[in-house]
């Protein structure tokens, strides 16, 4: 699920735990919504968005 967060876009995983993206501004519009995301690790919790998409 793809959320709002005081710092940013932040994706929330079913089985638990969040991380926070880099994302393209085109993506607040997914917000709310299930989203299948691809990626780069670019810190402990953080991924730069490569794709991402509705379910």
């Amino acid at each position: 699920m793809l959320l709002h967060s005081p710092t940013g876009l932040v994706l929330s995983r079913d089985g638990g735990g969040t991380w926070q993206l880099d994302a393209p501004r085109s993506a607040e519009a997914l917000v709310g919504h299930s989203v299948r995301v691809t990626g780069q690790r670019i810190g402990f919790d953080r991924l730069s968005v490569i794709t991402i998409t509705r379910c």
